[in-house]
């Protein structure tokens, strides 16, 4: 409805300014700049400082942020959840739909079908942020080369960007199969969308975002996994380059050496808590499902230890039990 927005399970109206364009898209092009410049100054750190305590920190925050996207993901379970749980994990949705948070819906996407392909794209604004702040700060360069912290480079700004999108990486994958995501009306003859009742599945609407969600899978999902299983195999061969180090930081910076390749399970792990509502409509399969993910990854992380630092594989297996 034109003037609202979904919030959980209610219609709430628009504020003016929600309706303003203010949070979205002026906050994101004023602040992302200002976020992006201060992720790439704190991460100039050499291969040397990698195994470093202080940088074991934003290893604790990516597992909190991915804990925290795995709460919002159980809720998409078509279980009946307690009302003190549901109110209390609430705010873990925005984990999932972080554009959510700066109602673009009230704004210029009121539709579903424009909010929908907003949201699917929004790694590729992301990227194009990311790419902006570096051509800003090449002017920067040349007006105020006094001031090194704003000059970028270009391939820790491509690490900036892929820590954005593995830290993340759940709720992009869960936008990507979301078109794909029903439950069953109780007569049991159509199905809607668990993330847009109003919206029928096999319906004209759904029918339009077929293509674009397919498209979003591929890319965001298979085309990463496989873009990053290929990095991650050239790269004893290549991590004497310094570029490649610099660039590709973000897929090694976390783990121990003789396990560079854990951003492997990881990438599978959020795909895979993505799936149960996607392959079945029943709780009890959809639980089994998740929970067997759970099982093996926390039983393999024990046993590994893969993280740099002690306590942040201890606490990824805590989070995970």
């Amino acid at each position: 409805m034109e003037g609202h927005f979904r919030d959980s399970n209610q219609c709430s109206k628009c504020s003016d300014i929600e309706t303003s364009r203010f949070l979205f898209p002026i906050i994101p092009i004023v602040f992302g700049p200002v976020i992006i410049i201060l992720m790439h100054g704190s991460s100039r750190d050499p291969v040397e400082a990698w195994g470093r305590p202080v940088n074991q920190v934003p290893s604790v925050f990516f597992l909190m942020l991915v804990y925290v996207q795995i709460l919002a993901s159980v809720q998409k379970l078509y279980i009946r959840i307690p009302d003190p749980l549901v109110e209390g994990n609430a705010w873990t949705m925005f984990s999932l739909e972080l554009a959510n948070i700066l109602r673009p819906d009230c704004a210029d996407f009121t539709s579903f079908q424009a909010g929908f392909i907003m949201k699917m794209w929004t790694p590729v604004y992301a990227a194009v942020l990311v790419f902006l702040t570096y051509q800003l700060c090449r002017i920067f360069k040349v007006l105020l080369p006094n001031y090194p912290r704003l000059h970028m480079d270009p391939d820790i700004s491509f690490h900036v960007f892929g820590s954005l999108f593995n830290t993340f990486f759940i709720g992009i994958a869960q936008q990507a199969f979301s078109l794909f995501q029903c439950y069953d009306h109780p007569s049991g003859e159509i199905s809607s969308l668990s993330s847009s009742p109003d919206i029928l599945c096999n319906s004209s609407t759904w029918d339009e975002l077929v293509a674009v969600a397919i498209a979003g899978i591929l890319i965001f999902c298979v085309g990463s996994l496989a873009l990053f299983t290929y990095i991650i195999i050239i790269a004893p061969s290549r991590f004497t380059d310094e570029r490649f180090r610099k660039r590709w930081k973000f897929l090694f910076v976390r783990f121990r050496p003789n396990l560079w390749w854990w951003m492997i399970p990881l990438i599978l792990k959020g795909v895979w808590v993505n799936l149960p509502t996607v392959l079945f409509r029943k709780a009890p399969a959809q639980i089994a499902w998740l929970d067997s993910m759970l099982v093996v990854y926390s039983t393999c992380t024990l046993i590994q230890m893969p993280w740099r630092g002690y306590g942040v594989s201890m606490l990824d297996v805590g989070l995970h039990q």
